[in-house]
């Protein structure tokens, strides 16, 4: 189980359970989520525009809306209890 392509999503509804705002932040997670063997989308989102007018983005995750509840309680035990998106 992985990454999965946004356009490969199973018909089942998905749910955003994490943002993530670095890259590092996005790997680390990415890496927990796959070990657990939990299937997940990533996409980037703007978030802002820097003071010098570069964009600003964030990778958001989402699973099947039936996983959502225990992927966010995987993510916080994991320590990503700032980005992880609850109810």
């Amino acid at each position: 189980m992985a990454r999965i392509q946004p356009d490969a999503a199973p018909a089942e509804k998905l749910t955003r359970v994490f943002v993530a705002h670095t890259l590092a932040e996005a790997r680390s997670a990415e890496d927990v989520l796959t070990q657990k063997g939990i299937d997940y989308v990533v996409t980037v989102e703007d978030l802002a525009r820097t003071l010098f007018g570069s964009p600003r983005n964030v990778a958001v995750f989402e699973v099947a809306e039936a996983k959502a509840t225990r992927c966010a309680e995987i993510l916080t035990m994991a320590g990503f209890g700032a980005g992880v998106v609850t109810g």
